[in-house]
């Protein structure tokens, strides 16, 4: 009897120890499977970092053995499925290539999440520093197109979106109210008998300016720069193509039915533009909003807000395009990226945009782009909620602008600034900028 209970005592030990074999067992090897995800997770990530920039050396290494160019070409190449672009032209006596992938969407804000749904179609490639793009669903909006994404998911630790200098925009701003041809204390009327007084002059005006009539002439003429202590004011109707320049104080409506040509104004207030205008070679560059409802603009384009978060007031500064085609580039820049109480947007609804959209706060977008969009975050708002880093309703296709389409350069650098003499804070010629109307890069 005892014989036997010291025999059952010596089997629990062995199962004792079974069973912490077992889980020694089970343990090692959920960890040697969990390193080798792990592994397998960094090793696809370094892929993905390094497969665009193999791409473009291999598709300059193919062009090589190619004809050589009558000059500068571009064109697409398809390399295992992703297109790169290829602009190739003689450089002296040396060949030039030069290779890159397009774009469509570029989110820089750091590991952001991107979720898609509703009719959202990119064509192009995405560029994000997250970990994945998911589909998610909104009440009342159709569920995402499982091929809603033709291109290329590149994923980067970081993305540097700033491509402006503060500078560019505070002396843009600025003018001095002295070295001017003409001084006005009263407001003035710019119409056909007035403008022959004023052409190849700078002006300064300390009241109101309203341009009228039909200034429309055979060549675009010689050019006038205002600067505007007050309201500037083009009422309904107006025709011009003069080279004109408006850097304003105040806020500035160009009524409907407008048609400008060579135009660049530069407001530290909003600047309204109402239905039914078209512009051509135009620049509307604000410090505080930008309001545009069923207008054209044609190429070349360059709307541009500024917003110094130190000002709370222009915490809530937008960009808002409402029923109309931009063709050119819409450019959303801010002091300092990435401070939470920013509200600041480029909103598009209902209009196309062929060419850049730039923000380096939010962008609201539920039109089209034909081109690309690079912005810090993404922003849908549907009561009560609103939902970032969500694609709504978003379609883009970078692979639909014209090889031929030109980027703008935006400013310049210039001494002394564009009207006037620099200003105070100005620490040299590196520090001064002028706009550009005409001179546009690949």
């Amino acid at each position: 009897m005892n014989y036997k209970k010291e025999i059952f005592k010596e089997d629990g030990h062995s199962l004792i120890s079974v069973i912490l074999i077992s889980l020694l067992i089970t343990t090692v090897i959920l960890s040697l499977i969990t390193y080798i995800l792990f592994s397998n997770i960094i090793t696809s990530k370094a892929v993905n970092k390094k497969k665009l920039d193999l791409l473009c050396k291999t598709a300059v290494e193919l062009e090589k053995i190619n004809p050589l160019p009558d000059s500068s070409i571009t064109y697409i190449v398809k390399i295992d499925s992703s297109e790169i672009t290829i602009n190739k032209r003689l450089k002296g006596i040396f060949l030039e290539i030069t290779a890159q992938a397009k774009n469509a969407l570029t989110l820089s804000e750091h590991n952001s999440q991107l979720t898609v749904t509703g009719t959202t179609s990119i064509t192009g490639n995405i560029l994000f520093t997250g970990k994945e793009i998911t589909k998610g669903r909104i009440l009342g909006l159709q569920t995402p197109d499982k091929n809603f994404h033709k291109g290329m998911l590149l994923k980067s630790e970081e993305s540097n979106l700033e491509v402006f200098k503060d500078s560019v925009f505070t002396n843009i701003f600025s003018f001095q109210k002295n070295n001017f041809d003409i001084t006005f204390d009263s407001e003035f009327i710019l119409d056909q008998s007035t403008y022959q007084l004023l052409k190849n002059k700078n002006v300064y005006l300390s009241s109101d300016l309203t341009i009228r009539d039909s200034l429309f002439l055979e060549s675009a003429g010689a050019a006038i720069k205002f600067a505007v202590g007050g309201k500037v004011k083009i009422k309904e109707g107006t025709k011009t193509n003069i080279n004109l320049e408006i850097y304003c104080d105040s806020s500035v409506v160009i009524e409907k039915n407008s048609v400008s040509k060579n135009l660049v104004i530069v407001s530290k207030s909003g600047i309204t533009i109402e239905k039914n205008s078209v512009f051509t070679n135009t620049q509307l560059i604000s410090g505080s909003g930008i309001l545009i409802n069923g207008s054209q603009f044609n190429y070349p384009t360059n709307i541009a807000l500024y917003v110094d978060v130190s000002q709370e007031k222009m915490l809530d500064a937008s960009i808002e395009i409402e029923s109309s085609f931009i063709n050119g580039s819409v450019l959303l820049c801010c002091s300092t990226t990435g401070i939470q109480s920013n509200k600041s947007k480029i909103l598009i609804n209902n209009s196309t945009v062929k060419g850049i959209v730039y923000s380096e706060n939010y962008s609201e977008i539920t039109g089209s782009i034909v081109g690309s969009l690079f912005t810090y975050r993404l922003k849908y708002y549907k009561k009560p909620t609103e939902y970032i880093n969500w694609m709504v309703n978003l379609n883009i296709n970078r692979n639909d602008l014209d090889n031929s389409f030109l980027c703008p350069i935006g400013f310049k650098n210039t001494s002394p600034t564009v009207i006037g003499e620099a200003s105070p804070n100005s620490s040299g010629s590196e520090n001064n900028f002028e706009t550009l109307k005409e001179t546009w890069i690949y």
